[in-house]
């Protein structure tokens, strides 16, 4: 629904160019996205990038994409928040689990101990990836027959979920170090744990 004060001239020229694949001038374009004040930004990005996907380059749709994951992103906040809340819910458990176990390197059941903590996060990383192009995929599969590119949709998504991935690592990380106080420096822990992170996500990345 395009709300405001929007020419009618306009609007005609912007959704028989929807319709029939022609391409908009960039003044037509400006115009449609000034006529809709009304409008959320993530909608206005959204008609800004149906107006250029068939005349620009795989730069320009990515820098588009980009805007537009972001602007969802940051619209679903709370899941984030949530998915943060969790991550730190299971890595006090963890953590906790083991404070008082003998978490040094001597102690033959210090593996499988880490194994478990390893699991833990595995399952929580490939859970969130699901989302990264779960949630899109309809829209990929429309705008695909439009022009868009795969990858720069692909690249714009990975952008966004990698600042995700990173945090969930951090947090898990420091948040089991603190509780757990192991016999090892907080490097070698944190390495181990970014490698099962990034496995697990880009299982969860292919399965989405």
């Amino acid at each position: 629904r395009m709300g405001g004060t929007t020419d009618g001239a306009t609007k005609d020229r912007f959704v028989t160019a929807l319709v029939s694949g022609t391409r908009l001038s960039p003044s037509d374009n400006d115009d449609m996205i000034l006529s809709m004040p009304s409008v959320s930004p993530l909608t206005q990005s959204l008609v800004h990038f149906h107006a250029v996907v068939l005349q620009t380059s795989f730069s320009s749709q990515y820098r588009i994409l980009l805007e537009r994951q972001l602007l969802r992103s940051l619209r679903s906040y709370r899941q984030r928040l949530f998915d943060l809340f969790i991550i730190v819910l299971s890595a006090v458990v963890m953590g906790g689990t083991m404070r008082n176990s003998n978490m040094s390197i001597s102690n033959a059941a210090m593996p499988a101990k880490l194994l478990q903590v390893q699991l833990a996060l595995a399952l929580l990383v490939a859970v969130q990836s699901l989302r990264v192009f779960g949630d899109e995929f309809q829209f990929f599969l429309r705008e695909r027959a439009r022009g868009l590119s795969t990858f720069a949709f692909f690249l714009s998504g990975l952008t966004i979920y990698a600042v995700d991935l990173l945090l969930a690592w951090y947090v898990f990380a420091e948040v089991w170090y603190v509780v757990a106080r192991p016999e090892m420096h907080p490097q070698t822990s944190r390495h181990a744990f970014l490698c099962v992170a990034i496995v697990a996500a880009g299982h969860g990345v292919l399965v989405s």
